[in-house]
């Protein structure tokens, strides 16, 4: 009898356990796209860009609290980075999002370090990683559309050397 409840515990544990580590993949990545060079030309698109292309994914940057332009030319980089990685052309649909955090917070209230309940914005920069799909780019280069604040957003490929 106990043997058979054990075995019962630990079919339903092993069965439970699987619903508990399932991981959402996202399809459109096709880890067959080779890595792109350090230092490779990433295009960035705040909209889309009417070139013939493909998806690959949907990339973030890390989250920062800075809202300065260093610190978005910072994820700016590490977006492009992620991007080369997966072999991605270019990125379109930049754009800032904000991540609303809720938690423990520093008091400035208080002469001493003490915590308190509170929210705060953390913001990161999120576009859809492409792979261009033969044919040259169109002529003249697709204007960007809508504005990304404080970010260098450019169309044309950055000077070499």
């Amino acid at each position: 009898m106990l043997r058979r409840t054990l075995l019962f515990a630990v079919a339903a544990a092993s069965l439970t356990g699987c619903g508990l580590f399932v991981r959402k993949v996202d399809v459109r990545y096709n880890p067959n796209f080779p890595r792109r060079p350090e230092g490779a030309q990433v295009d960035l698109w705040v909209g889309e860009t009417s070139r013939p292309n493909i998806p690959i994914a949907v990339i973030s940057s890390r989250r920062t609290a800075e809202r300065s332009r260093e610190a978005r030319e910072a994820q700016i980089e590490e977006l492009r980075e992620r991007a080369r990685r997966m072999g991605a052309d270019a990125i379109e649909n930049v754009r800032v999002e904000t991540a609303e955090v809720r938690g423990f917070v520093g008091d400035p209230m208080v002469p001493f370090t003490a915590w308190k309940q509170g929210e705060f914005e953390l913001y990161f920069v999120r576009g859809t990683a492409i792979r261009y799909t033969g044919g040259a780019p169109p002529m003249p280069a697709d204007p960007p559309q809508g504005s990304l604040d404080a970010a260098p957003i450019s169309t044309s490929p950055a000077p070499e050397g």
